[in-house]
């Protein structure tokens, strides 16, 4: 595992990269290596029950993959969501949204023409 400060390039990148339709508030790696991932989404009325849909599907997909701990979306003031994933590491992270059949979910996730989660961490 790389130093905890080696972690922190593609971190700040991740933060920088992020587009309209999801913007990062935090994210947390610990000095045990595990990483807390919190977005906030905000999405158009008519697509909230998509994106719903759309991230439930992905965290059905992350709790079979190695190193997911817990994802959470919830309501958020002002009409958008809050998400929050959890991970043992940010290595078991980027292996999971490497693979194709995540690239297929976050295709279907309302506003994902605007970000690709593989360019967040390069």
């Amino acid at each position: 595992m790389p130093p905890l400060h080696a972690l922190h390039r593609p971190i700040l990148k991740l933060i920088g990269l992020l587009a309209a339709a999801l913007s990062v508030l935090l994210i947390n790696v610990t000095a045990a290596y595990a990483m807390v991932l919190e977005m906030q989404l905000t999405v158009a009325p008519q697509d909230r029950a998509r994106l719903e849909t759309s991230m439930a599907e992905i965290h059905d997909f992350f709790e079979q993959q190695p190193g997911f701990v817990r994802a959470e979306l919830s309501e958020a003031p002002g009409g958008g969501y809050h998400l929050e994933e959890e991970w043992s590491s940010l290595m078991s992270y980027q292996e999971a949204i490497q693979q194709p059949a995540f690239k297929e979910l976050v295709d279907a996730v309302p506003g994902s023409s605007n970000w690709r989660a593989e360019s967040l961490m390069n």
